[in-house]
Order: C-alpha cells, then sequence, then structure tokens
C-alpha cells in the first residue's frame, strides 16, 4: 500500500502532522558553517529525510555546490552520526530520470554501506525533514538514536555509558510515541493501522530496554558477546522502526486520499 502514487505521498509529506512535538533532543543538521576565508558568506544546510527503500528513517543533511549546483551529503553537512557521504539526485542538479516519482532520491554509502541502487533509487526517496508530519520527524529522531547505539559499542574503546544513555532516552521516547499514534486526537490515520505501527514500536522499545539491561552494570571493558548481542538487538529495532514508518506514511496517504475525495 505503501506504493500509492508519490503525489498523494508528497502531499501528505507536507500537510500530514500529529500534535506531539519533536524532543529537543532530536538531531539537527541545520547548522551554519564558515568558509576559511572568514568573508564568504555562510552556508546552511537543508535536512532530508529518507521515506522508503532500504534507507527509511535516516536523516540527510546536506549542502548545494556553488560550481555544480549538486545538492551534497557528506561529512561538512553534518552527517557524523550515519556517515553518509554522497549527493541527492533528482533535486537541482543531478540525475533523477531513472528513479520514478517528484521526490528526490539518494545516492552514496550510509554507516559505511555502498549505494544498493546506483542506477535507479539508491537508499530510497527523500523529502526535506521540516515539511514531513510530526509522526514521521519523530520515528526519525528515534531511528538516528538506535544509529548512535551502534556508534557508541564499535567506538574504541567503546562508551557503553553513552550507548545506555542513548538506548534509555529512546524508549522513553518511544513510548510517548505509542500513545500518540494511537490517539485519535493527536492523528489522523485509523485505529487499526496506528495499532499495527504501535506495535511494530513496540519491538523496538524492547530492544531498546534489552540495551539497557545489558549495560547495567556496565562494562569496564570491551565485552564482544555483548557488543554482538546490542548490535543484533538493535537493527531488528533499526528495521522495526523502518515498518512503523511504512505503516505511518501508508496511513497517512490514505488518509489525504480520502480527504481530497471528499473536498
Amino acid at each position: 500500500m505503501q506504493r500509492i502514487l508519490f503525489g498523494i505521498l508528497f502531499l501528505i509529506i507536507v500537510s500530514a502532522s500529529i500534535s506531539s512535538s519533536v524532543s529537543s533532543s532530536n538531531i539537527n543538521y541545520n547548522n551554519l558553517y564558515q568558509t576559511s576565508g572568514g568573508a564568504t558568506p555562510l552556508v546552511t544546510t537543508t535536512t532530508y529525510v529518507i521515506v522508503d527503500g532500504p534507507g527509511a528513517g535516516t536523516q540527510l543533511g546536506s549542502t548545494i555546490d556553488a560550481i555544480t549546483g549538486m545538492v551534497i551529503v557528506d561529512a561538512m553537512a553534518g552527517n557524523q552520526i550515519t556517515n553518509a557521504d554522497g549527493h541527492i539526485g533528482g533535486i537541482g542538479v543531478g540525475e533523477g530520470m531513472n528513479c520514478p516519482g517528484p521526490l528526490g532520491h539518494y545516492h552514496g554509502t550510509l554507516r559505511g554501506q555502498p549505494d544498493p541502487d546506483p542506477d535507479k533509487c539508491g537508499w530510497g526517496h527523500v523529502a526535506a525533514f521540516n515539511d514531513t508530519s510530526e509522526g514521521t520527524k519523530e520515528v526519525s529522531a528515534n531511528y538516528m538514536r538506535e544509529v548512535s547505539i551502534i556508534n557508541f559499542i564499535e567506538k574504541e574503546p567503546p562508551d557503553y555509558k553513552g550507548a545506555a544513555s542513548i538506548a534509555d532516552e529512546a524508549a522513553m521516547e518511544i513510548s510517548i510515541l505509542q500513545d500518540d499514534i494511537r490517539d485519535p486526537s493527536k492523528t489522523m490515520i485509523g485505529k487499526g493501522m496506528a495499532h499495527q505501527a504501535s506495535d511494530k514500536l513496540g519491538k523496538a522499545l524492547g530492544a531498546d530496554k534489552f540495551v539497557v539491561m545489558t549495560l547495567s552494570p556496565l562494562p569496564t571493558k570491551r565485552d564482544t558477546d555483548k557488543d554482538a548481542a546490542i548490535t543484533l538487538k538493535i537493527n531488528n529495532a533499526l528495521k522495526a522502526k523502518q515498518e512503523a514508518l511504512m505503516i505511518l506514511l501508508d496511513a497517512e496517504a490514505m488518509a489525504a486520499a480520502m480527504t481530497g475525495m471528499g473536498e
């Protein structure tokens, strides 16, 4: 059902909203960068979020190349969490003819992994983060927290305290988001799909609680068995949050279509 025409998806991404606000701890890539000379005007980055495909939920900081006009995604645009390095196709200057739909799409690497579909849609279509619904923003922010947990575990030495702290924060945010999605006064999606999305988030909640439990007490040195168990759980949580995001977008698109038919 998520394959509903991208025109409908684009409409709902711009207009749909549930009332709960994004936590102040949300990843914020809208930073300003000064060139080394000091006289050049500041360059503002734009944040995108991948709304489908294997990269769904990922936030991407970007800048526009002053020479080529391409929308560049790299470390200078604030992508340290995902190590994203590439560009947005179909927006500004760049290829886009082989990927259907009015939205742009991301080509490049994510978390050290190569582009899964370099000839078509890459990691998936993107939308400007600030134009998406509050539900999409919150699921994406929580998705990025999960990626951060793995980053903390993979550090040398590992930052178990940081991983446990982010997992605890993510668990609290998921609980709030579940309540918001199920509340008919806060979301325009139907009861059935709201519960489906909430159930997916419940799986991720279990993974986050597992991380907190596994890291209590905090290991004093690297524990490869715990690292492997945590990484497996968090990768499952990432998948669950992607599935919740797809259900949310499907439901919002359906609601937008029904609203349009009623006008």
